[in-house]
Order: C-alpha cells, then structure tokens, then sequence
C-alpha cells in the first residue's frame, strides 16, 4: 500500500507523471476481484497534490523521492500502531497474570521451589531447566483456569478439559499438575486457606487424555519400528501381558486401538480374537 508515480512518456506537456495510490486492504478491494492478490489502484487528482507535497514543476525523480517519503511516514505510522497494540495487549496479559498470580508470591515461589540451572543448562544443551519449562506451563494453566487455589477441587474438570485441549501427553501433564499443585499449596498457606490438590487423572478421564494426545495433529520424529527379531531379543526382560500386547501388534500389523478392541464383544473382533489366541498357544509351546 503506498503511492507509485507513474511515467506518461506520451504526454507533450508537463508534468509527464502521475501520481498512483495502490491499496491492499480488504475494505478497498472489490467482493467480485478473484485474483491471488488482490488490490485496488487509483490515479490521486490533481487537487489533492498540494495536499501530499506534489506540484506540477517537479521532475520525475523529485516526484518519486517524495513518494518514497510519503510511503516511508505511513510505514512508520502503521509500525508505531502496531508497537501500540502489542504493549496494550501485554499490558492487558500482565494484569490477567497478576491478578491469578501475584508478581511478588510468584518470584519468592520460583526462588524456593524452581531449579534455575542444571547439569543441562550449565552444558548449554538446554536454555531453560525442565523444571522452569514445567512452570511456566502451570502458569498458563493456572490463568486459563482462573480460579482460586482453595477452590480448584470442586472444579477438578476444568483442570482435565484443559489438558484434554492442548493434547498434552500424559507424563508431561502430571508434570505440569503436580508443579500447579505444588503453587496451589503454597499460595493457600501464604494466605491461611485450605488447599485440597488436584488428583492425577484416572479411568475415563485418564483414557480420554491418552486418546487426545494419540489424535494431536502435527510434525512428529518416528520412533524405529519394532522387528520380530528384536521382539525375540527383549522377550526375557518384558512383562508377559506387554510382551502379548506387542507380539499381537507386530506379528498382526495391527494399531494400537484394533489391539485394546480385542477385549470387546463386538463380534467383528470374534474371529481374529479365537486366531490370536490359538497363536498365542503355539507361541507360548515354542517359547517353552
């Protein structure tokens, strides 16, 4: 978006220009242009050039280099009302932080109860300690619950639904609750108030994370796939009920949800279900 000066080498009389306004704001752009980039250009009247710095006695450069200003100013302008929203936005993020956890709790908190170095950091093979990464996650927890430790059991769910949002895997989300509890019990006990913590997630709720996690979409490493060969290898030093559980899914190509379905009564399972067992029987016969 800006002002272009347009060359009219045709033109007998002076100026042999143009001034030319190109916009790419949606508000200017017709509803019927299908273009890729879309953008709407008009010449600037005569009239308005006293207005913008133009006159008709310029040269062409002299007219570029004004647009070339002219453009410079409202860049800066767009870039200070940016600069502005952003502050006000941070400013509007502070106030919700410090209104759920408040600056001076929260450092003496990080000074007795969050590692600001390891063995990792001080290698430089990690920025921040995992336990500061832990906290600022619980943080971010706590402002989108925005509840009052002594009362966040009688909203356990809300805890629950929050991690089924982000998809969290369960590890690192008992990382992030029990730090969460952890802040809880100490902001209860600064303020003399009764603090019940949040209980890990179990049966359905523990199933409902796993699956959330398991569907979370995104770039991910492959872990190495699993051979026959090195199943054979681990066997001694499985638990026989994992060894199984793999064993069914190596050898049968099957997810790892068709493996857990093995225990339902749907009756399109019947059959596969009586063909693994009978190979498990065999198996169990070679193995000894």
């Amino acid at each position: 978006m800006g002002y272009f000066i347009k060359l009219l080498p045709l033109r007998k009389s002076p100026p042999r220009w143009k001034v030319h306004f190109v916009s790419y704001k949606k508000v200017d752009i017709k509803p019927e242009c299908r273009t890729k980039k879309p953008k709407r250009e008009w010449d600037i009247p005569k009239p308005r050039w006293q207005t913008l710095g133009f006159n008709a006695f310029m040269t062409l450069e002299e007219a570029r280099s004004r647009a070339k200003q002219l453009n410079d100013q409202h860049h800066l302008k767009r870039q200070e009302i940016q600069v502005k929203k952003i502050a006000e936005e941070q400013a509007k993020l502070t106030l919700r932080y410090d209104a759920v956890l408040p600056s001076e709790f929260a450092a003496e908190f990080e000074n007795r109860f969050v590692r600001k170095r390891d063995s990792q950091t001080e290698q430089e093979l990690r920025k921040n300690t995992r336990a500061y990464v832990t906290w600022r996650a619980a943080q971010r927890l706590i402002v989108a619950i925005n509840t009052d430790p002594s009362e966040w059991f009688y909203h356990t769910d809300r805890f629950y639904d929050y991690f089924c949002s982000q998809k969290m895997s369960l590890r690192y989300l008992q990382g992030v609750l029990r730090m969460a509890n952890l802040w809880g019990y100490f902001f209860c006990r600064k303020l003399a108030r009764p603090f019940l913590p949040i209980p890990a997630p179990r049966g359905y709720e523990r199933q409902r994370l796993i699956d959330a996690n398991y569907e979370k979409k995104g770039v991910a490493r492959a872990s190495r796939s699993l051979s026959p060969v090195d199943l054979e290898r681990a066997h001694m030093k499985l638990n026989r009920k994992h060894f199984n559980w793999l064993f069914l899914s190596v050898w049968f190509g099957l997810r790892p949800k068709e493996v857990d379905s093995l225990h339902s009564k749907d009756p399109r399972w019947s059959f596969l279900t009586k063909t693994l067992v009978s190979r498990e029987n065999t198996s169990n016969d070679a193995w000894g």
